[in-house]
């Protein structure tokens, strides 16, 4: 399946964070527009030449309005309806994507965060991803205290091109 759209990358806007906002509860927006809004910035300037976007995991509205999705639920139609997971990604060829976009999705693949990061770098030229920094809610321990060790476990211990703080998150840039 080759999806791949050739026109540049078109961003969420934050009407268009608003209007998502409407449909959820309040909590769940809570402080995402700060990190979008670093994420897009950062898109921008890194990235602007960027034809062909993958974003994992991006709910219902993705930060690349015309890029590939990929999600485990088929509930905002995906390009690809496929848990990440279970790799590696048939479907998608070695380089297919200038970028890959995973913001704060990571902790929620289980134990197979590495084995997704690989799937990245075979299928991506860069990557761009936020992570929960030092979040203390023990009643949720997907998010609970990740830190530089969990990262670099997470990333197979490849240096970031660079890391942005945003509050309680911090944004990645790797290139492979």
């Amino acid at each position: 399946m080759n999806t791949l759209k050739e026109t540049f990358m078109q961003f969420m806007t934050h009407e268009d964070f608003l209007e998502c906002q409407k449909h959820n509860p309040a909590y769940y927006h809570d402080g995402r527009w700060a990190y979008y809004s670093e994420a897009i910035s950062l898109i921008k300037t890194n990235f602007a030449d960027s034809k062909h976007v993958l974003e994992l995991g991006c709910f219902e509205h993705s930060i690349v309005s015309n890029g590939d999705t990929m999600d485990a639920t088929n509930k905002f139609k995906p390009t690809y309806h496929m848990d990440a997971t279970k790799t590696p990604w048939k479907q998608i060829a070695d380089k297919q994507y200038d970028l890959f976009i995973g913001l704060q999705v990571f902790e929620h693949l289980g134990d197979s965060q590495a084995e997704v990061f690989k799937e990245v770098q075979r299928t991506c030229k860069y990557a761009v991803l936020s992570f929960p920094w030092m979040w203390k809610n023990i009643k949720d321990l997907k998010h609970y205290k990740i830190n530089e060790v969990h990262v670099n476990k997470w990333t197979c211990n490849m240096k970031p091109l660079s890391v942005t703080i945003v509050g309680i998150r911090r944004i990645y840039i790797y290139k492979f």
